[in-house]
């Protein structure tokens, strides 16, 4: 898996952003239902997991753009 440092910058700052407003809904939802010891619990967990997935998910959509940029060049000749 690439490490996040090798991303470009503006693919870092989308899946910083995603996660830190996935982190902070899930903080609040397990605060309102008093069970923010189990959220620390998994929290790690869940924070690699989460992260190796939208990391993923960037890398894939990149992959899709680099086909479709090069199935767009053979096409024209």
């Amino acid at each position: 898996m690439t490490k996040a440092s090798a991303l470009p910058l503006h693919q870092k700052n989308t899946v910083c952003q995603i996660f830190k407003a996935w982190a902070l809904k899930k903080g609040i939802e397990n605060l309102k239902k008093g069970r923010l010891k189990d959220h620390l619990v998994c929290f790690e967990q869940e924070t690699e997991m989460r992260i190796k997935y939208l990391l993923a998910h960037v890398l894939f959509a990149r992959l899709v753009r680099q086909y479709r940029k090069a199935m767009a060049k053979n096409r024209r000749w």
